[in-house]
């Protein structure tokens, strides 16, 4: 039967075999893939259609947490969205450059961020403010 495949074939295919079955055995482990530990989340508050609008949201992608964040803001003072770490907690604002500016254009504005999933093992609360208000996500 295998006289007509060649030796090096039948080697291959014997040592190939052999290492399924090693594979199979109870002693070889797999090492699993961190995963965020916080549940996905959407929170808003506010009018959609005016500046009271804020929004918080959370996916999880991989192994991260995705941060998305929506609000209302001066165009003209650059605005930028702020991560401050405190113990078990995130604070997300936006913010803007202080200055004199000589227009006022309200825009909504989106920022987007991730958490490792090494930074939501520890993590309680995420913290999202604006110049109005502030919403919060308990674990």
């Amino acid at each position: 039967m295998y006289k007509n495949i060649p030796t090096n074939s039948r080697k291959l295919f014997y040592f190939l075999l052999s290492l399924i079955i090693i594979g199979c055995e109870d002693k070889i482990t797999t090492h699993e893939i961190a995963r965020a530990n916080f549940q996905e989340f959407f929170i808003e508050k506010g009018s959609d259609e005016d500046t009271s609008y804020i929004s918080l949201k959370g996916t999880i992608k991989n192994s991260a947490l995705i941060i998305e964040t929506k609000s209302w803001g001066i165009w003209e003072t650059g605005l930028s969205l702020q991560r401050e770490n405190l113990n078990k907690e995130i604070v997300f604002s936006v913010i803007g450059n202080c200055g004199t500016i000589s227009a006022w254009t309200w825009a909504k504005v989106e920022f987007t961020t991730s958490l490792s999933a090494s930074e939501t093992d520890t993590l309680d609360r995420i913290h999202f403010t604006n110049f109005r208000d502030t919403i919060t996500v308990i674990k």
